[in-house]
């Protein structure tokens, strides 16, 4: 008989089919228990590998029992059934192996630096949830819902929460195992979770795990009708939830913080949710795009304070960027951002939005600092306005605020590059130079090809007189980012300080008929003893920006000015402009 009429005889198609149909039962209904009640993925992995081995001998059974009459099961086929048995015992043994949670660890070597002290205990870090919805463009919902979780939690007071910026790093589900995420977050906890939306409702499922021993300690699914009113309770539920389960103490005063609803519209709040994803994208493109949808937020309802705050930020976000000329984004930024304070006063987002246009647009940097801490006081947990306060304290010339705060962003945010490049700088102007070399350090591990990076490293060099190793480090930075003019002005003042003047000069000329930055061929003409030539540069760049010269009453790369008059006019012009 041939092979095509026995597996008919023998009904293997039926007994197949049978097989998978009560496989894929069994798997949603193992993966809705998972869900309620905590198990780990490795439940999950370890029925799929079961049930996977045991298709290829129901076969073998089917081709024996599927027709009357009974066959004798040969040796060969009584290895084949040993084998996969064997093999599935060997998938189970590396299901076993791997993170509960599901995450494998890293393939290749990964330097992301391990935290100088244990974890907080009331530490957590809220890892992006997944987008389990059909629509594969929903990703901004679910990442949208994971802000908000973060958002929510940074209220408690008792609780560290690590920011945005450090989590994002871990969207992939596989790039590291739970206890590895928490020890280069320093974070006791982690939440992670996903959101699936589908028609009218949405299925936010969440689980906190201890990262100390990778345990389970709670987890839920919230199915709520797709309505404003349902996500912010979810959301406030889950708050609670976490706050207990970790023993936090939530005050009235954080009860009520978390239980706001910003907006009303979930049509608003889902165009705020897209303005937020395009703004954290961090290009110029997004951030246009992100302004129009804030706009159209508002235009949904007029009263939603959060989107004027992300709108007065996204646009000074330009204007640093150098996308916006200063009078345009300010006259755009400004209306918002009082908007926003007049609407909710209570609002962190607004303070910090606030403090940011009085910072980098305005260049008032007492009422910045004011707004900052008043951000602050509403949410001792936002990484960036503490960032933005440190910034500010030192164009005050106060390095000891400056340290603090920048050091307290790092703690909350300790992947977000910016914090701690400004961390090496502060480092630097308070002339501590091994601090800055090894901030500078830790900034290349996490980021190898950062051009900033070896930039400052090769000042903090430089500064402990390595000369060679700065001229080296500032060449790399040259090489990864060859158009950045202030790169090669640093070249040119590494050569200077090295004693290499006609290198220098040749840097420092061409800088400039490119229209490099003024100050800092200012110090390179100061380096190589040309006194006047580094003034009159200095002089050209307050008439421009006086601003880009807040720091150089602090900066060791001007201590060849110091002796010179004119230093102490111009620090003075600096303090009354």
């Amino acid at each position: 008989m041939s092979l095509l009429p026995r597996l008919k005889e023998r009904r293997i198609v039926q007994w197949a089919l049978a097989y998978l149909a009560a496989a894929w039962l069994a798997l949603q209904v193992l993966d809705f228990l998972r869900e309620n009640f905590g198990w780990t993925e490795t439940t999950v992995r370890s029925a799929t590998v079961l049930l996977a081995a045991g298709f290829v001998i129901i076969c073998v059974v089917a081709w024996y029992h599927g027709e009357r009459g009974r066959q004798r099961v040969s040796a060969a086929e009584s290895a084949l059934v040993l084998a996969v048995l064997t093999g599935a015992a060997a998938g189970l043994a590396l299901v076993q192996r791997a993170a509960p949670s599901g995450r494998a660890a890293a393939a290749g070597a990964h330097s992301d630096p391990a935290p100088a002290a244990p974890a907080d205990p009331n530490s957590i870090a809220v890892l992006p949830f997944a987008n389990q919805s059909a629509d594969l463009d929903n990703e901004y919902f679910s990442l949208g819902i994971t802000d908000d979780i973060i958002t929510q939690l940074a209220q408690i007071r008792t609780l560290k929460v690590i920011s945005r910026t450090s989590v994002m790093r871990y969207r992939d589900p596989t790039a590291r195992s739970l206890p590895e995420i928490g020890r280069e977050l320093g974070a006791a906890f982690v939440l992670e979770g996903g959101v699936r939306r589908s028609g009218e409702r949405v299925r936010i499922s969440a689980q906190l795990i201890d990262a100390r021993t990778d345990t389970h300690l709670w987890a839920r699914a919230y199915d709520r009708e797709l309505t404003v009113a349902g996500i912010f309770e979810i959301q406030t539920e889950i708050a609670r939830a976490i706050s207990g389960a970790l023993a936090a103490t939530l005050t009235p005063e954080d009860q009520a913080r978390i239980a706001v609803e910003p907006t009303l519209s979930l049509e608003a709040y889902d165009l705020y949710s897209r303005a937020r994803y395009l703004q954290n994208l961090r290009t110029v493109e997004s951030r246009l795009q992100a302004i129009e949808l804030y706009r159209q937020a508002i235009a949904v309802d007029p009263d939603f304070a959060l989107a004027y705050a992300g709108l007065a930020g996204t646009y000074v976000a330009l204007l640093v960027r150098g996308s916006l000329p200063r009078d345009e984004a300010v006259a755009q930024a400004r209306p918002a951002a009082e908007r926003a304070l007049q609407l909710n006063p209570e609002l962190p987002e607004a303070h910090a939005a606030h403090g940011f246009l009085l910072e980098r647009g305005e260049g008032n940097y007492l009422e910045a600092r004011a707004a900052y801490r008043r951000a602050l006081e509403l949410n001792p947990g936002y990484a960036a306005a503490h960032a933005g306060l440190g910034q500010v304290a030192l164009n005050l010339g106060d390095l000891e605020e400056a340290r603090r705060e920048l050091r307290r962003s790092v703690e909350l945010d300790p992947l977000a590059l910016q914090y701690r490049a400004m961390l090496a700088m502060v480092a630097e102007l308070s002339r501590d130079y091994a601090a800055a070399e090894d901030q500078a350090l830790r900034l290349l591990e996490l980021d190898p090809d950062l051009p900033y990076g070896h930039y400052l490293l090769g000042y903090a060099l430089s500064d402990q007189g390595r000369h060679e190793e700065a001229i080296a480090a500032m060449a790399r930075a040259s090489e990864l980012d060859p158009g950045d003019l202030d790169v090669q002005a640093g070249r040119a003042f590494m050569y200077a300080r090295a004693g290499d003047r006609k290198r220098a000069l040749a840097l420092a000329d061409t800088v400039e008929r490119q229209g490099g930055p003024l100050k800092e061929l200012a110090l390179v003409f100061g380096q190589l003893g040309d006194v006047d030539r580094a003034f009159e540069y200095l002089d050209r760049a307050y008439a421009v920006s006086p601003g880009e010269l807040s720091l150089l009453r602090l900066d060791p790369s001007a201590d060849p000015l110091r002796a010179d008059p004119r230093f102490e006019a111009l620090i003075d012009r600096l303090d009354r402009p």
